[in-house]
């Protein structure tokens, strides 16, 4: 199952990449590697940033032992932070769920809190990591995307519809054969 699965991911990457320019498939690399941090920096932690992280920047910066210990706890401390915040939201005392479901304003202030514990954390991550790291890092995510990426760091981990309505940038035409 896994391995149909992982032969479905491969065919959809390449249909994508066969519409798209190559600034455009760098930029949507560069996406994904936003998107999927801070757990991006480990393969060791599942936190309230999404599932367990693949590691994979971590590997491609070749981060030290040092290094991994460091931005693991980071990540942790943000996680027990983010759930603190979101059981004030979704129980009352004792952990019993609350009679009455949350309300915009409060998810939003938790979304606030949810996006600042991913900045404070990103933040901190980026001080650990060498001048020559930094600056594969910021090769390999890019331009800071303006907004939040849906299922991403940024987006809290409850259901809501929380994203907020951003004004679409005109996408990038890819030039035709024979122009």
């Amino acid at each position: 199952m896994e391995q149909a699965a992982a032969k479905l991911l491969e065919a959809q990457k390449k249909a994508v990449a066969d519409l798209l320019s190559l600034d455009q498939a760098k930029r949507l690399k560069q996406l994904e590697v936003q998107q999927s941090c801070p757990k991006a920096f480990s393969a060791n932690l599942t936190s309230v940033f999404g599932s367990r992280g693949s590691g994979q920047v971590a590997k491609d910066l070749k981060l030290t032992n040092q290094q991994s210990s460091v931005i693991d706890h980071l990540i942790d401390e943000a996680t027990l932070k983010i759930y603190a915040h979101r059981n004030r939201l979704l129980f009352g005392p004792n952990l019993q769920p609350r009679k009455v479901k949350p309300t915009q304003e409060e998810l939003q202030e938790y979304q606030k809190k949810v996006v600042e514990a991913y900045k404070k954390t990103m933040a901190e991550i980026l001080k650990n990591l060498t001048k020559d790291q930094l600056a594969q890092w910021q090769e390999m995510s890019g331009e800071p995307f303006p907004g939040i990426l849906p299922g991403g760091g940024t987006y809290p981990d409850i259901d809501s519809p929380l994203i907020p309505s951003l004004t679409p940038k005109e996408p990038e035409k890819k030039p035709k054969q024979g122009d």
